[in-house]
């Protein structure tokens, strides 16, 4: 069955009601918060950041975490070979049962030529775990944004603002 497709479950047994069950196949087997992942490092006192993501198995079955990793555009800003051996060694292979809800930690580092940054600077990028069962492989993506600022000033790079000016 393809997700969005129904299927009906008739379930019978001598002396008992006829139970009748309309499912719905869906392709949700994690639900991954938040939806975006905003990241926030400055050149001056922030730089390397930890964002704790949550993942809860909606499967009826476990799942093994056959990869995850970080890619983007990230103009060599951040070092993306140590987070990348962080993801790998906290992760891969990590077994999440079945309605189990498990927290990852996205940890990242600027590189040196991040210091030498005129202005501020933001990228994005994806965050893309592999589940895996019975053979069957399920991707999924997050988006990540990252804002690299200079100095002491506060951005959050999930959050929009609007200005009117008059």
């Amino acid at each position: 069955q393809k997700p969005g497709e129904k299927i009906t479950l008739e379930v019978e047994k001598t002396n008992y009601d006829v139970l009748h069950r309309d499912l719905e196949v869906t392709d949700k087997l994690l639900e991954i918060n938040p939806e975006l992942i905003g990241i926030n490092l400055n050149t001056k006192n922030k730089l390397e950041s930890e964002e704790i993501i949550s993942i809860r198995n909606a499967a009826p079955y476990d799942l093994r975490i056959k990869e995850i990793k970080l890619q983007g555009r990230f103009k060599n800003l951040i070092d993306m070979k140590q987070a990348q051996n962080w993801l790998d060694v906290s992760y891969k292979g990590m077994v999440i049962k079945s309605e189990d809800k498990a927290e990852l930690s996205l940890k990242t580092f600027l590189t040196e030529d991040a210091q030498l940054l005129a202005g501020r600077a933001d990228l994005e990028g994806e965050l893309v775990i592999v589940v895996t069962n019975f053979g069957q492989d399920s991707l999924f993506k997050v988006p990540v944004k990252v804002a690299i600022s200079l100095g002491s000033e506060e951005v959050d790079p999930s959050c929009l603002t609007i200005t009117r000016s008059l």
